[in-house]
């Protein structure tokens, strides 16, 4: 397999030149849609089979699961640049480094990591204006969340990306900072882990005003009220559930990320739950 493989990525060194167009392949939702943001969609060859938005990158030819690319498929689409903000096994990136593919391997965590990431994609995509023009639209929106919504100003919460067994996003998280960048309190803040499964007596402990559960059914929303551990749960027990977001605005740390803030403290300054 692996002389296979090395023979595939010399093979197709012979297929690329230094005039050809920028061809990219990328590994991560929120650098799909940076890319996307940046008008350059024309230049996506391949993307993660988690790559979703916009829609219309659907046609895209899937290269991959998020942060695993499948080698053959990434070398028969011939690209110039491999995007990624995390690999499940960062050796990887050698297979594609002879073959002339530029691989970027950078996280992509916060809003400013966001930003590096843009300032780097402009330069990569020929596209420096429309990069510059991307990290001061997303300045303007932190720094008007920040005037509407002051640190700290609005109710603790509680963010659980999974509820079987629960998963809460704590310090370092993207929900976590987005959730302060709302002006609320992560209750998980202090974890010292970006997530975590909480104990029985870590949620008794560490009670929060709101529960947020973002993309979580219904009948799971339910579940959460009647469930005997989590009845105790101040938010459960006040009916202040907030529920029913696009997960994606919370989770996924790409241009959307004004408009995850934005909802977020729409949906939980002075306001109860669903």
């Amino acid at each position: 397999m692996k002389r296979f493989l090395t023979l595939l990525l010399f093979t197709s060194l012979a297929l690329f030149s230094a005039e050809d167009r920028v061809r990219v392949v990328s590994l991560s939702p929120a650098l799909t849609e940076l890319v996307c943001r940046l008008g350059q969609e024309a230049l996506l060859v391949g993307r993660s089979s988690a790559c979703d938005f916009p829609r219309a990158i659907l046609r895209v030819p899937v290269a991959g699961a998020f942060g695993r690319p499948n080698p053959e498929a990434v070398i028969a689409l011939k690209p110039t640049h491999l995007f990624a903000d995390v690999l499940a096994d960062p050796s990887a990136a050698e297979l594609f480094r002879p073959a002339g593919i530029r691989v970027i391997l950078k996280p992509c965590r916060n809003p400013a990591e966001y930003m590096e990431w843009v300032e780097l994609a402009g330069k990569e995509l020929n596209c420096e204006g429309r990069a510059r023009a991307e990290i001061a639209r997303v300045r303007r929106g932190l720094e008007e969340a920040g005037r509407k919504y002051p640190p700290g100003s609005g109710p603790s919460v509680l963010c659980l990306i999974r509820g079987n067994p629960p998963v809460a996003a704590g310090s370092g998280s993207f929900p976590d900072a987005l959730i302060r960048l709302a002006g609320l309190r992560n209750v998980a803040g202090d974890a010292g882990r970006e997530y975590f499964t909480p104990s029985a007596e870590w949620l008794l402990a560490h009670q929060a005003d709101i529960l947020l559960l973002p993309g979580f059914p219904e009948e799971h929303v339910a579940a959460f009220r009647k469930d005997r551990v989590w009845s105790c749960f101040r938010a459960v027990r006040n009916g202040r559930i907030v529920s029913g977001m696009d997960p994606d605005l919370l989770l996924r740390p790409g241009p959307r990320m004004t408009d995850g803030i934005r909802l977020l403290a729409e949906r939980c300054h002075n306001r109860k739950g669903n």
